[in-house]
């Protein structure tokens, strides 16, 4: 115990990952990726991650992902379309994107703005 207790103590960014949030991560992402890592924009970052949650990280991965290609300078936006999503949102977007984007990741912004009514 006292052992993993000394690296938690010596690694402090292995012991905040244990207790991350979704509004943390959220922020986290936001500020590294759009805002190149720079902390002053932490308050942009937690108006839009406010009432982050799981569902809302996995829409950003998706829309990240899909929409995106991976760019991670686009979390900004990806967080700001899916404020507010939950498992709701989640099944519709599967749905819209099958149904009427046969599947295709690319179009997971709109879909979301469709289910999510943003």
């Amino acid at each position: 115990m006292k052992i993993l207790l000394s690296i938690l103590l010596l690694v402090p960014s292995l012991s905040w990952g244990f207790f991350s949030t979704p509004l943390e991560e959220c922020m986290d992402r936001v500020i590294d990726g759009t805002f190149n890592g720079d902390e002053s924009n932490s308050f942009p970052a937690a108006k839009v991650c406010k009432g982050a949650n799981k569902s809302v990280l996995k829409c950003m991965d998706r829309v990240i992902d899909g929409t995106f290609n991976g760019g991670e300078v686009h979390s900004f936006a990806a967080a700001k379309v899916c404020k507010g999503a939950n498992k709701s949102v989640l099944k519709c977007m599967d749905k819209v994107m099958e149904g009427t984007f046969n599947g295709v990741e690319v179009h997971s912004f709109a879909a979301v703005k469709v289910c999510n009514g943003s």
